[in-house]
């Protein structure tokens, strides 16, 4: 069968700046950009695309080939094969670890929770339990005041407990990733980061104290709308939570459970905006305080949250920037569309899921489209092109929100649902913009714009994984016999097994 040429590209544009984005800023489409690819400590070997297994794994399981390496990992074979017989091994969790997790669930469970009126003393503050908010797997969370200060102020006090000799370190993640914030210069970079107030411990736990927010995103939509968000309010969910993504990012750490539970409104004059929370299995991904990245690890365990998870995770392969960009495109689907957002939202079967998934970045759930505006499939291409080493071009992705809202008339500067009294929620039918103020750019030209990630799709749409790294096996071979005027014009940026170079080569060899 052979393959449809597409488009000729004209230009690959440059990296963008890392320059926060005004967030009311009328935006213009941009070519999808190439990534960024910064050198790793060691250098890695070349890697798979994310919706490939990779060699020695299982669909959904374990490593299972001891003497294979991390498609991402060092060349080295010794203390590789070594550090797979560790993991493998981990992953079996003998007698004496069993025995120690079952000690330290029980110890958990029988926890002595705070009532009202307790206090809880710090090196700082003394402070006074209002009510219990929520309880979790390692602690508690508590509406707390202070006392003797005249601040009428209320805060959150989060507990992690100290579990026989197990360390929890969720908490001291938490409380560096949240000092880091702090110490942010530009206030528009942390302004969806809580402020850290106070911490300390006793001899039961470890607890830190920070600024209240509202109910959750997922909680309003449960609890409060019982319905779905409309699409203004879903826009914009999408449109913050990716700039509190990409703060993260911009201080080196991986958040790895972005969920809708995870993103909280704030209170009184704050509820326009959106927090991102619990960063208890955040993960720093570069070296000191460079932008070098840290080399993947050859085997994680699986973390974070199955509906969200991205396809590295399932694969238990090292998680980077990518990873938290694929979970957050799941979180805004499923916030615009609670029914068919996610088809995998009710299975619970990982290697199921995971099959789901890599479907849903093959296109093959068009019910997903019904809500979703269709062009929010320029997104699944760009996400979907990343590999671990590259730098995403989180401007283009936050311009492109806005764009995609223009383009279907959809309002990003109007009341957030939970905004509204119940009489305007119930009024309120996705306010539109009037035909004349909708964005007609997305004529040829700038579709045209988008060809090179286009025909990625399309070539996974019509022959599968399987096809594309046929692909990149051919390109290896065939890049060494290519004539040197035409090996001069193919783009470096990311490697040999960037998009634009299978753009090309499809144009030049087929």
């Amino acid at each position: 069968m052979q393959v449809p040429k597409p488009a000729p590209v004209t230009s690959v544009p440059p990296a963008s700046k890392k320059v926060a984005p005004a967030e009311k800023a009328t935006p213009v489409l941009q070519t999808p950009p190439t990534p960024v690819t910064p050198v790793l400590q060691t250098p890695p070997t070349p890697s798979l695309s994310a919706g490939t297994v990779p060699p020695g794994l299982k669909d959904g399981g374990p490593p299972s080939v001891p003497n294979e390496t991390h498609p991402s990992a060092p060349n080295e074979a010794a203390p590789a094969t070594a550090q797979r017989k560790n993991a493998v091994a981990l992953e079996g969790k003998p007698a004496q670890r069993v025995e120690q997790k079952k000690r330290v669930k029980e110890e958990l469970k029988r926890r002595e929770k705070m009532k009202e009126g307790d206090t809880i003393k710090s090196d700082n503050f003394t402070w006074k339990v209002v009510k219990l908010l929520g309880s979790g797997g390692f602690g508690d969370v508590y509406k707390v005041a202070k006392v003797d200060n005249g601040d009428k102020k209320e805060y959150a006090l989060k507990t992690e407990m100290c579990a026989g000799d197990r360390r929890l370190l969720r908490l001291k993640v938490e409380v560096h990733v949240l000092k880091l914030c702090q110490n942010v210069e530009k206030p528009e970079r942390k302004k969806h980061f809580v402020e850290l107030v106070d911490r300390g411990k006793n001899e039961k736990f470890k607890f830190l104290v920070m600024g209240l927010v509202g109910q959750s995103l997922e909680d309003i939509r449960r609890s409060t709308l019982r319905r779905n968000y409309s699409k203004s309010t879903g826009m914009q969910i999408a449109y913050q939570t990716l700039h509190a993504v990409y703060d993260l990012h911009d201080l080196g750490y991986l958040h790895r459970d972005i969920k809708p539970q995870n993103f909280a409104i704030g209170l009184e004059t704050q509820r326009n905006i959106i927090y991102m929370l619990d960063f208890g299995i955040a993960r720093k991904f570069t070296i000191g305080l460079t932008k070098e990245l840290k080399a993947p690890r050859l085997y994680v365990k699986f973390i974070g949250t199955i509906r969200f998870a991205s396809r590295a995770c399932h694969h238990y392969i090292e998680q980077g920037r990518k990873d938290d960009l694929e979970s957050w495109l799941y979180m805004a689907f499923d916030v615009l569309d609670n029914n068919n957002g996610l088809p995998w939202k009710r299975v619970t079967d990982r290697r199921l899921v995971l099959n789901y998934k890599q479907k849903f970045f093959l296109f093959k759930w068009p019910k997903c489209y019904e809500i979703i505006p269709d062009e929010y499939k320029r997104l699944v291409q760009y996400v979907n092109c990343l590999k671990f080493t590259d730098e995403p071009d989180y401007i283009y992705m936050i311009h492109s929100i806005r764009a995609i809202a223009k383009e279907n008339g959809i309002d990003m500067d109007g009341k957030l649902d939970w905004e509204m009294s119940p009489d305007q929620q119930k009024a309120d039918t996705d306010t539109e913009l009037s035909e004349d103020n909708r964005n007609t750019g997305s004529d040829d030209s700038e579709r045209a714009k988008n060809s090179h990630y286009m025909c990625i799709a399309r070539l996974q749409s019509n022959f599968g994984t399987l096809y594309l790294q046929l692909l990149m096996l051919i390109e290896f071979a065939a890049i060494t016999m290519l004539p040197r005027d035409i090996k001069n014009k193919i783009p470096k940026k990311g490697g040999l097994v960037d998009a634009h170079i299978h753009f090309y080569l499809l144009q030049n060899l087929t």
